[in-house]
């Protein structure tokens, strides 16, 4: 187990690597974080100048502010490539579409918190009714012909395969 392990992450290692033009290796994928403190900055610069004026509006418009990991040096980098060319570096910049992204970012978070809550709850009324039916079994194998007081659980007896809140996931 321990050598199938190793085996896999060496995998995973090896298939994120890719020569670069300095002779050694870059880590990780194209604007990671990985990337940009492995590869040398001619290989950064030859990405982004290999990009269109179009294609590198895109990938601006995509990195708006607290967006991605890396969303600042990538705009810098944009800039770069943009300026190369003759064109501002600014080119792309649009304040309103930045503030469009960030606005939708914050509703998915919202949404995506909300949806969380949403399965925690179900998860804890799961958990609950599984405690009143052990509680109801443990009276029922324990109690005498002459005694009464097992109550029966209000909520439906939970599958022990599927959780009632798999459609919140």
């Amino acid at each position: 187990m321990h050598r199938f392990v190793i085996i896999i992450l060496l995998s995973l290692m090896v298939s994120n690597c890719s020569k670069n033009s300095g002779g050694g290796y870059t880590i990780g994928q194209k604007t990671s974080p990985a990337w940009y403190s492995t590869a040398p900055q001619s290989d950064i610069n030859f990405y982004f100048d290999a990009k269109s004026t179009m294609q590198l509006c895109l990938m601006w418009e995509e990195n708006y502010p607290n967006g991605k990991t890396m969303w600042k040096e990538n705009r810098i980098q944009i800039g770069k490539a943009l300026k190369k060319r003759g064109k501002d570096e600014f080119f792309c910049t649009d304040p309103k579409k930045d503030s469009q992204n960030i606005e939708r970012a914050k509703e998915r978070k919202k949404i995506a918190l909300e949806k969380k809550a949403k399965y925690e709850e179900c998860l804890e009324k799961e958990n609950q009714c599984i405690r009143d039916w052990n509680e109801y079994y443990s009276c029922e194998s324990y109690r005498t012909k002459n005694s009464y007081g097992c109550s029966y659980p209000r909520c439906r007896r939970p599958s022990p395969y599927l959780s009632s809140c798999r459609h919140l996931r």
